[in-house]
């Protein structure tokens, strides 16, 4: 007969596995949103700052037209152009700044706000605190070239400059740099594609071959854009913590150790301590010994660190593994860690925590009851 204490466990665990699967496919769902609508948010902030510059370059331009030829004239300043708008507009451009700067100044805020408008506060604040490195803002300038290239049809500015912003260190770093690339023509001389050469993390060289200019430009634009490559690296991110759980879920269920020499350490040495403990209070009652003649059972529970609910081996494990999770949600610096140094870290928290928590239980008459919560 199966006991209803076994029943309600297999029930409840079975609870908690569906609760779990319908978080992670909401999460997924939101998170597909969202980034469906921050590319919407970068394009019209990317267009606004496009014409926020260009509004201000005419503005810099005065014309006028030629009475002989009936034709307009250009001046920047003092500079006269002639009839070269080109050269004119050039020259405003240098006046105004780089759409660098505009993006900067439009279109940014609005890609924080529209992350805390979805309800990622954090994200919002990485994202800016990204778009303030030099990699990003280096990376956006290659970048914005490279989508004015491909708006004007420039393939051969269109790869130099898409090559700068995949090596740009701090913008796209995928461990992988582009070595070069070429246009792909068809007989009549037309470009038809591109080919882009590539070094891989492990020194070999690959080549990959894009066909339909078309797609090549929107494509290559959106994949490099700002924010697209933040999503990248967010998701990254994500996946890196994910397969550190999923880890840490192998070695609980196989009664593997942490994996580090040094936490392995700690456990036997809060082992000890506890066996320890254990002692004193066997021999307490043994020899009928009392710490004070008026001792009560509270007071030798909290002076003795409540021998009954002693920390076990996967109590110091969980213990750890709950720091290592929190520090990694909370600490941006944590992750960029080694793992000896990630170990050693959560190592030192874990001490931390417990003596604060053993001077806590000792400290006073008013020490009695259960230990202090890691958090």
């Amino acid at each position: 007969m199966v006991s209803f204490g076994v029943g309600l466990g297999q029930f409840l665990q079975g609870a908690q596995q569906s609760y779990e699967n319908a978080s992670r496919l909401r999460t997924t769902i939101e998170d597909g949103l969202t980034e469906r609508k921050m590319r919407k948010v970068e394009k019209a902030g990317r267009a606004e700052a496009d014409a926020a510059r260009e509004a201000d370059i005419s503005k810099g331009i005065t014309s006028a037209i030629d009475p002989a030829t009936g034709q307009p004239t250009y001046k920047v300043g003092d500079a006269d152009y002639g009839f070269d708008g080109a050269a004119a507009h050039d020259a405003a451009a240098k006046q105004v700044g780089s759409f660098t700067d505009y993006y900067m100044k439009t279109a940014v805020p609005k890609l924080v706000d529209g992350y805390m408008r979805a309800g990622k506060p954090q994200m919002a604040q990485q994202y800016q605190t990204w778009m303030d490195t030099a990699g990003a803002k280096e990376g956006l300038k290659h970048w914005a070239t490279a989508a004015r290239a491909a708006h004007r049809g420039d393939t051969s500015q269109f790869i130099k400059s898409m090559t700068a912003a995949y090596n740009t260190k701090g913008y796209y770093d995928d461990g992988v740099d582009v070595t070069g690339g070429e246009e792909i023509k068809d007989k009549d001389g037309n470009v038809t594609g591109i080919r882009m050469n590539f070094k891989g993390a492990d020194g070999k060289a690959y080549s990959q071959e894009y066909h339909g200019m078309e797609d090549v430009y929107r494509d290559g634009v959106m994949v490099m854009s700002p924010e697209n490559v933040f999503q990248s690296g967010m998701a990254d991110v994500k996946a890196a913590q994910a397969a550190r759980a999923e880890a840490a879920k192998a070695r609980r269920d196989y009664g593997y150790d942490i994996g580090k020499a040094n936490n392995k350490g700690v456990i036997d040495d809060r082992l000890a301590a506890n066996e320890h403990v254990r002692t004193l209070a066997r021999d307490a009652i043994k020899h009928t010994y009392t710490m004070e003649e008026d001792a009560n059972s509270a007071q030798v529970k909290a002076a003795f660190g409540q021998d009954t609910k002693a920390p076990t081996e996967e109590d110091v494990r969980k213990g750890l593994e709950s720091i290592a999770k929190s520090l990694r949600e909370t600490d941006l610096s944590f992750s960029k860690l080694s793992p000896d140094e990630q170990s050693e870290r959560v190592v030192q928290e874990y001490e931390r925590q417990q003596t604060g928590a053993r001077g806590l239980m000792g400290s006073g008459s008013n020490a009695v009851g259960g230990a202090p919560s890691l958090y």
